[in-house]
Formats: structure tokens, sequence, C-alpha cells
């Protein structure tokens, strides 16, 4: 009866010990998946700061795009204007109006 019952808390602790093994193993994993996390989120919070500081150097390039637009579009009009009043300093019209009287 004795050895019964070495032999049964020989099991016992031996059933202990591989579940205390496998309690440690699942604390590691715990807090491996933890750190995983918080670099996972650290990464995403870098990115999100990243992606809002590309939204503004995009807006500031779309407004330099489309002040030089606006630039170059007044600019063809005084060129356009400029050369109209030269022609009609020099008493001829100016061909593009010309063109335009043709085509009406």
């Amino acid at each position: 009866m004795v050895r019964l019952r070495t032999a049964v808390i020989c099991l016992e602790e031996k059933r202990n010990r591989r579940t205390r093994k496998k309690y440690c193993r699942a604390e590691k994993e715990i807090e491996e998946l933890k750190q995983r996390n918080l670099d996972i989120r650290t990464a995403k919070d870098l990115l999100t700061e990243d992606l809002e500081q590309l939204r503004g150097d995009l807006q500031k390039a779309l407004i330099l795009k489309n002040t030089a637009q606006m630039n170059v579009s007044r600019a063809k009009g005084a060129k356009g204007r400029e050369r109209e009043r030269i022609f009609r300093i020099a008493g001829r019209e100016c061909p593009n109006r010309a063109a335009d009287r043709r085509d009406s």
C-alpha cells in the first residue's frame, strides 16, 4: 500500500512539474505577445504620424502647383494682351483675332 501511495505521489509530482512547465511556457508566450502587440502599436502610431506629415506635404505641393498654374495662365493672358496692344499701336490687326473672326 505504501508503494502504491508513493507511486501516486510520484505521478502527481511529475504531473505538477509538467503543468508548471506548461504554465511557465504560456506565461513567457503571453509576455512575448504583449511585447509584440506594443511593438505593433508603436509602429502604427509612427506610420500615422508619417501619413499626417505626408498629407501636409502633399497639400503644400498642390497649393504650389495650383499657384504656378494660375501664374502661367495670367502670364499667357498678359502676353496676349500685350501682343494685341503692340499690333494696335502698329495699326495692324492681331493675327489671332483675324483668325477668330474668320472662324465665326
